[in-house]
């Protein structure tokens, strides 16, 4: 039987590691708007604060969908396949954050579908690779510390 308070702490587990990875691009986007000022956005018809928040959401929004599929994370076929779903929400809000929710084009589907299988393909497994890493190296920690 599903247990939603799982379900729920998976969703947070999720928002927290997109937020964390999503705060990555944010410090990228403030070493940008501190070296090339505030025209750097201007040339690109928006602002610095629309760019952070479109990165925090995009981050919310994959940390949503990888928390939600947490309990699939059990190969690296499943982590790429969950990180390919990830990353399709990532690539829409980035999509919605650039061009607003004017109507889409082929292109903007491609880009998107192209995103998320160069992202989330490489990216999913590896990470599910270095969690699981990291969790064997803390058990074998433990138990040496024993």
């Amino acid at each position: 039987m599903p247990n939603p308070a799982a379900f729920i702490g998976n969703i947070i587990w999720g928002i927290r590691y997109g937020l964390a990875t999503a705060g990555v691009f944010v410090a990228m986007t403030t070493i940008g708007r501190v070296f090339g000022g505030a025209e750097f956005y201007r040339e690109m018809d928006t602002t610095y604060i629309a760019v952070v928040a479109c990165e925090l959401c995009a981050g919310v929004a994959g940390g949503i969908v990888v928390g939600a599929l947490r309990k699939m994370l059990t190969c690296t076929r499943n982590a790429a396949v969950v990180g390919f779903l990830a990353s399709v929400a990532v690539g829409v809000v980035l999509r919605v954050g650039a061009y607003g929710f004017r109507p889409w084009r082929l292109a903007d589907a491609l880009v998107v579908l192209f995103y998320a299988a160069f992202m989330g393909l490489t990216v999913g497994p590896y990470a599910w690779y270095r969690y699981l890493v990291g969790q064997e190296r803390r058990q074998k920690s433990r138990s040496d510390s024993s």
